[in-house]
């Protein structure tokens, strides 16, 4: 209001651009397409584009600041996309995201403007010059879009967010600077005890094959306690420690709180052990890490999930077939948080930039040499913040964290379902920026199963082949004994 002179000549009034352009400037805003950055030169608020050019809104307001430049990073917004005209300029703006956000469009044509779920504010004239200025308060999933081939500018900025929020999505973050002094005291003198050990084991098949008995149950723990965390299942007291130390084969419906069929249940155990295996298997080929490799992980993952939870249009869960199993989402999967928050992942249009990005990372990140615990960190955490699956990826993150672990030859984290509170608080840190928190939380669970590990390594060296089994069984040399009844 007031920004606009009615049949007068400069077009923006003296003040409005000073006050917008402040307000853009002192904003942390992230806008993903080809506007970058933006700076306040003499008279022109500037964004500058990824191929170098410059797009200038120029007004008659003299700015009393020294040229700068203001970098912008955050907010989940798209400019410029499609095809440009001759001069440069978008041939449509759109913004998607979960924000408030105003954008001021400068056009010498009279616009058509469609919206979704949005509020429309429209300042026009008797003049040839139109000025749209437009307010949405986005909810999750909604679109504005605009065809702007004959816009002559386009500012973009918050209206009164902070965009800083923990559940805000944003673009994907390198490790953070400091990393590489992350590791916890006694770590490395663990892992060095633990690389002894497995080394000496090698010389005694008996003994060699004991070490693998326990790390099988470890994969199986593994196996079971991903899919708990993640709600596809509640096991009865008692049967996660039955079905560690003997299998799945015998596992039934009944079995679970949920009375799930028993080859769902099945299905659902064997596919995150094969998944697992599938992954000891890529790191043995020494691959790199890759999208097929992942996506393969996700298709065996979910093979025996046959639906995904999501809302309806009156807010209600319902459950829809799962059909993008080992693909990239196309539909948003946002979840409320019961502080009434919705936790924003990364809209299905980016994923395949943030994924590239991902590996592209990853690939520095090795090269590095951070401890085990921050590069499994950061993969898991990253990962998970994306959610570039529909359904999945807190399944896929963890065989990603052991990825981290197996190509180091050491035995995985094993994140209980018991433990899922401390696990949450922890990735809840990272999401606030405190990654290290989260590096510290695996670093601890990792340490303690290394310990663990290698005190079994030294007792079977000195020929103890003899251990207890978590549901009462023992394991003497390669036989199980289950537990006597009484």
């Amino acid at each position: 209001p007031g920004g606009y002179r009615r049949n007068q000549d400069p077009i923006i009034a003296s003040g409005f651009l000073d006050r917008l352009a402040r307000l853009v400037a002192k904003t942390r805003v992230g806008i993903h397409g080809p506007y970058q950055h933006v700076s306040i030169e003499q008279n022109h608020l500037f964004a500058d584009q990824s191929d170098g050019s410059t797009a200038g809104l120029k007004g008659s307001s003299k700015l009393n600041t020294e040229p700068r430049r203001a970098p912008i990073s955050g907010l989940s917004s798209v400019l410029g996309s499609g095809d440009s005209t001759a001069t440069g300029r978008p041939r449509f703006v759109m913004v998607t995201g979960s924000r408030s956000v105003l954008i001021c469009l400068i056009t010498r044509k009279h616009l058509a403007l469609n919206s979704v779920a949005a509020m429309v504010f429209m300042i026009s004239s008797q003049t040839s010059v139109h000025i749209f200025c437009t307010l949405i308060q986005f909810s999750t999933g909604c679109n504005f879009a605009v065809d702007a081939s004959r816009i002559d500018h386009t500012i973009v900025t918050i209206v009164g967010m902070n965009i800083d929020e923990p559940w805000r999505w944003s673009p994907l973050r390198e490790m953070p600077p400091g990393a590489e002094d992350w590791a916890l005291p006694g770590q490395a003198e663990q892992e060095a005890a633990w690389a002894r050990s497995r080394e000496s084991l090698k010389q005694d098949a008996a003994k060699e094959r004991f070490m693998q008995g326990w790390l099988r149950e470890r994969v199986r723990a593994f196996a079971i306690e991903t899919g708990q965390i993640e709600g596809l299942y509640t096991l009865r007291r008692g049967v996660t420690e039955q079905l560690v130390a003997e299998g799945f084969a015998g596992v039934v419906g009944a079995h679970t709180y949920e009375s799930i069929e028993d080859e769902i249940i099945r299905g659902l155990l064997e596919d995150q052990e094969a998944a697992y295996d599938m992954m000891f298997e890529d790191v043995a080929s020494g691959r790199a890490l890759s999208e097929s490799m992942v996506k393969s992980w996700h298709q065996l993952l979910t093979r025996h999930q046959a639906t995904v939870t999501g809302l309806d249009m009156q807010g209600r869960r319902v459950e829809i077939p799962f059909r993008t199993k080992g693909r990239w989402k196309i539909r948003p999967n946002n979840p409320r948080r019961l502080d009434g928050h919705v936790h924003e992942y990364c809209p299905p249009e980016h994923v395949q930039a943030e994924m590239d990005r991902f590996f592209a990372l990853y690939r520095e990140i090795q090269e590095r040499g951070y401890s085990v615990n921050v590069e499994a960190a950061w993969l898991h955490h990253r990962f998970v913040r994306t959610h570039p699956f529909q359904d999945g990826n807190g399944r896929t993150s963890r065989l990603l964290m052991a990825w981290a672990y197996i190509k180091r030859s050491l035995p995985p984290p094993v994140i209980t379902a018991l433990g899922k509170p401390d696990y949450i608080d922890a990735l809840e840190r990272a999401d606030a920026g405190r990654l290290k928190a989260f590096s510290d939380y695996i670093g601890a669970l990792s340490v303690a199963s290394l310990i663990s590990a290698t005190n079994l390594a030294e007792d079977a060296l000195e020929g103890k082949l003899n251990r207890a089994n978590g549901n009462g069984g023992r394991t003497i040399g390669d036989t199980y004994h289950p537990p006597i009844s009484e």
